[in-house]
């Protein structure tokens, strides 16, 4: 994955069949540049295909192409594949001439598309006939339902195509023919592109302009010229989709696409120092070597697994090349973008791919009102820090107040800051980073002091789970089953193994048990006094501390005659520490005496709170804690807790979405301890980030005990934007 422009976070979701939410995370970026992460899957997850998409929140702006989907199959060991449900009953079929227009008198190609209902290809052949019933021409699809054909349309005359698939027989009007207007026409010689100009024969004569686009720069732009055509040497582009427009008095009026295909590919090369046998649980070290044709070393990024070859098969439907160069210039989903990479017979694949292009070709950037300097600016910017948002309001008719302090609290690093509200009553917190799951206190203060007005903070907000873009393919999840059967036979021994659990088969049994006592936290177990939330709200004491000691005797700050902060001095106050005492705010220690007095003296409003457990004695609270606490005073506020309703006030907690804490990749380093234990991994090494220096790099790992041939698998991409991409058996048994 690579980093959008300034966006620090990327966002990856799993997605049901049935549209809704699974998991989602959101990746920060690590120093090097690079993002990853993992996707908890829950254990009782239905079986079938699942939608994995990735975006940030600059790019999720633009819809169809800001998002990288892939689809997934999840299944168990054991479980049969269902069989694909197959309800279409018709199809259509897509002309496009190529260049946009069909001109009359000339001799134009068109391609074609044809489609169920649901997005599934499917065979076709046909023949275009005309208005007076006169055939023309026969055709039928290449690949994927998709195709060409030529004929010399004339002006004026209708025309015809009839198809014929498995789904049945129709017939569909070709776009008309057109005398005043003009297309762009490719054709290629070797490694050199030429381009002319189809015209109508009513074309207003004007200049022409050419206008060539790779990877969203302009690569070349010049006036047409007196010549027919145009050559280029395809050197002079990079890899990947070209775009080429025609333009006219400032306007487009012809536009064509087409691949070029990499002409330098960055080469890899495995060098291992073992003896060519795996053995068991032996380190094994490859050197890798990254360098251009020439042998000229190149650096670069990747990514590296390696596999039990017997077990997985790696995914050859969609790869890093096909990725960047090819998938984020089409439109809509393609089946198998890395078919037109590795297929056997290259002019095929080639060939199939100019039709692709010549019908779901995707520009970024809106061409034509750039060209007439009409520019639109992101309405999201990239997300380059955490950030809370919100606004400050009265109580009744929820008018802004400006000039409102807010205050933030960050428990877990005991952080504090300070903001006020502008104009419209509105504050923004930027520029920190704390991972998920980090708990933040607000509150907001008039200038006087005053504490009636309403917090609100802005929720966090998501692209829909269901939109246009997200076109799904419907087809039926199916594995190998040699594979599976390995898998399965490894993922039983590895259950009846795995941290000395064993499974035994028990004959029908009735269990009984007294119905047991809930708790609200676990503080209430153990806990001397519980004030709950009715106690508390009769109270008609508004500070915390005080309310605690009327209601429970315990002086938090005076515990037992041993003081703390007892003093104004707000220096002194900064550097007291809580030895024998300690105050946790929904299962969170609140150890920075200055937040402590903020929450006790004012800053939580008892109005929040639902219910407060004090626990007394150094036996009790070493239950919870190792340090030597004699008073653990718990609050579980009303948003913390489970159940209780919320009622407005200048106080807020909250617990946003935050960058996902790293996580390392499980890989055992013998000997080791409990290496008696069986090693039956399936993925042997994952290394999110392999740096090239100097086109060279190094990866190691442990085999594991099951004799087997491994897969290496690695995509990466060269500094400058080349991707690469190697895949290899290591050592077949």
């Amino acid at each position: 994955m690579q980093e959008n422009a300034s966006s620090r976070y990327v966002y990856a979701e799993l997605i049901s069949p049935a549209d809704t939410l699974i998991h989602r995370v959101k990746i920060g970026c690590d120093p090097k540049g690079a993002f990853y992460g993992y996707l908890p899957i829950p254990p009782q997850i239905p079986f079938g295909n699942y939608l994995f998409r990735c975006y940030t929140r600059y790019s999720a702006q633009f819809e169809e192409k800001g998002f990288s989907l892939r689809e997934i199959s999840i299944c168990k060991p054991g479980d049969t594949p269902l069989p694909a449900k197959r309800t279409d009953t018709d199809f259509h079929v897509g002309f496009y001439p190529e260049g946009g227009d069909l001109i009359a008198g000339q001799l134009c190609r068109i391609a074609f598309e044809t489609e169920t209902k649901s997005g599934m290809p499917v065979g076709m052949q046909g023949w275009i006939v005309s208005e007076k019933k006169d055939t023309l021409c026969a055709f039928q699809a290449r690949h994927q339902g998709m195709g060409d054909f030529s004929f010399i349309p004339q002006a004026g005359v209708t025309y015809y195509a009839h198809c014929s698939t498995s789904l049945g027989h129709r017939r569909f009007k070709l776009p008309p023919a057109s005398e005043e207007a003009c297309a762009l026409k490719v054709e290629r010689h070797q490694r050199t592109i030429f381009l002319s100009i189809l015209r109508g024969t009513r074309l207003p004569k004007s200049d022409f302009q050419l206008l060539a686009v790779a990877r969203d720069k302009p690569i070349y732009a010049q006036n047409w010229g007196e010549g027919h055509y145009v050559s280029f040497p395809d050197t002079l582009f990079p890899s990947g989709v070209v775009h080429f427009f025609l333009l006219q008095e400032g306007r487009i009026c012809s536009r064509r696409s087409l691949f070029v295909y990499p002409q330098d590919p960055p080469c890899l090369q495995l060098n291992d120092s073992s003896d060519g046998i795996f053995h068991r649980r032996q380190k094994v070290e490859y050197e890798l070597s990254l360098t251009d044709s020439q042998g000229k070393p190149l650096n670069g990024s990747a990514a590296v697994s390696i596999t039990d070859a017997r077990d997985l098969v790696p995914d050859s439907l969609q790869t890093i090349v096909s990725e960047l160069l090819l998938s984020s210039d089409i439109q809509g989903k393609i089946i198998h973008p890395a078919w037109y990479f590795t297929h056997p017979h290259p002019d095929e694949a080639a060939y199939a791919l100019d039709i692709l292009l010549r019908i779901r070709a995707w520009c970024r950037y809106n061409f034509p009102n750039v060209l007439q300097a009409q520019y639109e600016e992101p309405e999201q910017k990239p997300e380059t820090s955490l950030s809370i948002r919100g606004k400050a309001t009265t109580q009744i008719w929820r008018k802004p107040i400006p000039g409102v302090t807010i205050n933030l609290h960050i428990t877990e690093a005991n952080d504090f800051q300070s903001c006020q509200t502008d104009d419209k009553g509105q504050f923004e917190f930027s520029g920190f980073e704390f991972p998920d799951s980090t708990r933040y206190l607000l509150s907001a203060w008039r200038k006087n002091g005053r504490k009636d007005l309403v917090l609100q903070v802005d929720s966090m907000t998501y692209p829909p789970l269901k939109d246009d873009y997200i076109r799904r393919i419907p087809q039926p999840v199916s594995f190998d089953s040699k594979v599976s059967v390995n898998y399965v036979e490894k993922a039983i021994r590895n259950i009846s193994t795995d941290k000395d659990m064993r499974n035994y088969l028990l004959g029908e049994v009735e269990v009984t048990a007294y119905k047991p006592r809930t708790y609200l936290t676990s503080y209430e177990i153990a806990a001397d006094k519980v004030v709950r939330e009715k106690e508390i709200q009769r109270s008609g004491i508004q500070d915390l501390g005080k309310l605690i000691f009327a209601t429970t005797g315990v002086d938090f700050f005076n515990f037992r005659g041993r003081a703390i902060a007892n003093t104004s001095d707000p220096e002194k106050i900064r550097d007291a520490v809580l030895l024998d005492r300690i105050l946790v705010l929904d299962e969170v220690k609140i150890e920075d005496v200055m937040t402590v007095k903020w929450l006790l003296e004012g800053g939580l409003s008892k109005d929040d709170v639902q219910q407060i457990e004090v626990l007394k004695g150094a036996a009790k609270c070493s239950g919870y804690f190792r340090s030597n606490y004699s008073l653990i005073v718990s609050i579980t506020t009303k948003r913390g807790g489970r159940g209780a309703n919320y009622y407005d006030t200048n106080f807020a907690y909250l617990m946003p979405l935050g960058p996902q804490r790293p996580a390392a990749f499980y890989s055992p380093h013998y000997p080791q301890e409990g290496s008696d234990l069986p090693d039956l991994r399936t993925t042997i090494l994952w290394q999110p980030q392999v740096l090239f220096k100097d086109g060279q790099a190094k990866v190691s790992f442990y085999t594991a005990d099951t004799p087997s041939a491994y897969t290496f698998l690695l995509e990466g991409i060269t500094e400058k934007g080349e991707p690469f991409r190697k895949q290899q058996t290591l050592f077949p048994l």
